[in-house]
């Protein structure tokens, strides 16, 4: 099996663990999950299936090619990029004055966003040993 597929399923498999343990700790439910068998390149059936659910879906999908799509609940939409690195946009958040605040999590306003291709270094300048052949 490709060295590439079982790092993007361990990491799969631990973004399920994490995520459903936060879930879970902020009151939610996990409402299911899929074991997708390694050697399938198509996730479409469980897609609709969890659309189908009105669940809220956090995932990863293949794009093939040179990164995988990631989403998840901190940063959203990202990419797995083949040096197992995610990449996605870069935040910078200004604390609130307590008049601005509207309620006990309303700390911080989005000041300015770094797209994940100027945030990050670029694949093609990795030196990560992943990426040589």
């Amino acid at each position: 099996m490709c060295a590439r597929r079982l790092r993007l399923h361990a990491f799969g498999a631990a973004l399920e663990r994490d995520a459903s343990s936060v879930i879970k700790q902020s009151g939610g439910k996990v409402a299911g999950r899929v074991k997708h068998p390694l050697n399938t390149s198509d996730s479409s059936s469980f897609l609709l299936q969890a659309q189908a659910s009105k669940a809220k879906i956090i995932g990863l999908a293949n794009a093939g090619g040179d990164t995988t799509n990631a989403i998840d609940p901190l940063f959203g939409e990202g990419a797995i990029e083949l040096n197992g690195r995610k990449i996605h946009p870069a935040y910078l958040l200004e604390v609130k004055k307590p008049s601005e605040s509207k309620g006990p999590w309303d700390l911080y306003k989005l000041v300015g966003t770094t797209p994940a291709d100027q945030a990050f270094m670029p694949l093609s300048s990795s030196t990560c040993a992943l990426l040589k052949k």
